[in-house]
């Protein structure tokens, strides 16, 4: 009897299981239809749009992120003769639109290779996209170390003109064409290895400049077809004697020329255009659903073969070693100029961050949480060297690590090792903490138990934050740089 029940149970799960996974078939069905009808209608009346006349936009620089000098030399905290309480301040919360922005940086030479042991790790391996019919003609091109192939289009790259008709007579082309595959392959290969919005951008950028033989214009018009197939609200437009794309990203960019469509910034791709310069697209209808915006966070991580650089950093007792991928270093060094938070909200490599903290973890997990805290703000502190990014880089670079960039480049600032200390605090001490940002300086602050003896801090939605700067070598938590003391911080979040 029990057999018989057992039995029963099992069938009826799998009853369940199956009626599951058929809904779930029927919901991806759906929405992939949902999708097909949204495209086939968007591209349908997108002609119509193009037919009509084109409007005239004037284009906006940029605003520079940075602009108050940093410190030339990171300051060394020195004890004062009688202890002094530092009274803490009132926050402010960021607002979206009071940044300033840097100036585009230059890529920057690979630093030499330390001379320390190489950690070995385990490399991902990224999932293997289906391959496609060998009939099939296949464009092959390589994006940060991936060796990819996408169906060729079925038509010739035969535009020269930047003339309005021509453009659109070529793009109409395209659109009679048969371009299913090209976009079902992107969309595999963007799939398979979580490329993101950006890494699928300078995929189809690639791969359209390949196609077309060095013929930029119709490179150009391919690519805002296939993006806007592929559902991305992708614009095109025409300047001088350029075809340029018109990017809509959901955070805010730096350093790029811009126009304002609709009180929403559409961002000229390549950023080459000068300011106050006129440039014209197709008009939308206002509130037309034209697709989504590219979404800069990187989450989750790529799936890039591993090309290793390795590393050591140590201080106080504290070290961690291991390798950092010099292909995801590659993707971030043409990253968009954006916010502090979205560097420290991104995740560009799993395995490093893991990894580091793994290590970390072990070396204080037998200390409190403000013995901890101390520990990790002195290894930030002095682990890694000071240089402003116009120092390492040249004059005029305002460069933002990624967490990783932090491990692999010789020199950091105040805004990268906020970042890393940040992310270390959050994952191995499991504390609240916040990116803060004074003029020209960036530190942290974290929510702790008890005020330390030095407790520069503030209130921030009911929770006690006390300063942490990575900057100010030396200094405990609850120390705030002198200059700053008196300065409102503005606060952001990055989770």
């Amino acid at each position: 009897m029990k057999k018989m029940g057992m039995l029963l149970f099992v069938l009826l799960a799998a009853q369940t299981l199956q009626a599951q996974t058929d809904d779930f078939k029927a919901f991806r069905e759906q929405i992939q239809s949902d999708f097909r009808g949204f495209r086939k209608g968007i591209m349908d009346r997108y002609v119509e749009f193009l037919d009509a006349v084109w409007a005239e936009y004037e284009t906006m620089a940029g605003r520079h992120r940075v602009t108050v000098p940093k410190p030339v030399v990171a300051p060394v905290y020195t004890p004062p003769v009688e202890p002094v309480v530092e009274a803490p301040v009132e926050p402010i919360v960021v607002e979206p639109e009071t940044p300033v922005e840097p100036e585009t940086p230059t890529v920057p030479q690979e630093p030499q290779q330390p001379t320390v042991p190489k950690v070995p790790t385990t490399p991902k391996v990224p999932s293997t996209p289906k391959v496609p019919s060998p009939s099939v003609p296949q464009i092959r091109f390589t994006l940060y170390g991936l060796q990819l192939a996408v169906p060729a289009p079925k038509l010739e790259a035969t535009l020269r003109s930047v003339n309005q008709q021509e453009v659109v007579a070529f793009w109409k082309k395209i659109n009679d064409s048969d371009t299913k595959a090209c976009v079902e392959g992107m969309q595999q290969l963007a799939t398979n290895y979580r490329l993101g919005d950006w890494c699928t951008l300078k995929a189809m950028e690639q791969y359209c400049s390949i196609w077309a033989k060095g013929n930029e214009v119709a490179a150009r018009v391919m690519a805002q077809y296939l993006m806007l197939s592929m559902g991305y609200d992708v614009r095109l437009a025409i300047a001088g004697n350029g075809v340029y794309l018109l990017l809509p990203f959901e955070q805010k960019v730096y350093a790029n020329t811009y126009i304002t469509v609709d009180n929403t910034r559409y961002y000229i791709y390549p950023n080459t255009m000068p300011e106050n310069s006129r440039i014209y697209s197709c008009s939308i209808p206002t509130g037309e659903e034209c697709g989504r915006h590219l979404d800069l966070i990187i989450n989750p991580a790529y799936l890039l073969p591993k090309d290793s650089h390795t590393f050591t950093v140590s201080y106080g007792g504290l070290s961690a070693q291991g390798s950092v991928n010099r292909n995801v270093i590659a993707l971030q060094q043409e990253y968009p100029s954006m916010d502090i938070y979205c560097y420290a909200a991104s995740i560009a490599d799993e395995e490093v961050r893991r990894s580091v903290v793994e290590q970390l973890k072990s070396q204080v997990e037998s200390m409190d949480e403000a013995e901890a805290s101390n520990a990790l703000l002195h290894f930030v502190q002095s682990a890694f060297e000071y240089k402003t990014d116009g120092q390492q880089f040249g004059d005029g670079v305002e460069k933002s690590f990624f967490f990783d960039e932090t491990l692999y480049f010789p020199y950091c600032d105040c805004e990268d090792r906020s970042i890393f200390y940040a992310y270390l605090v959050r994952e191995i001490l499991g504390l609240d903490v916040l990116l803060v940002g004074y003029p020209g300086h960036e530190c942290t602050a974290v929510a702790l138990s008890e005020a330390p003896p030095s407790s520069t801090g503030f209130i921030y939605k009911g929770k006690m934050y006390y300063i942490c700067d990575p900057t100010y070598i030396g200094a405990d938590i609850g120390m705030c740089m002198p200059d700053y003391v008196d300065e409102k911080p503005k606060v952001e979040e990055w989770y």
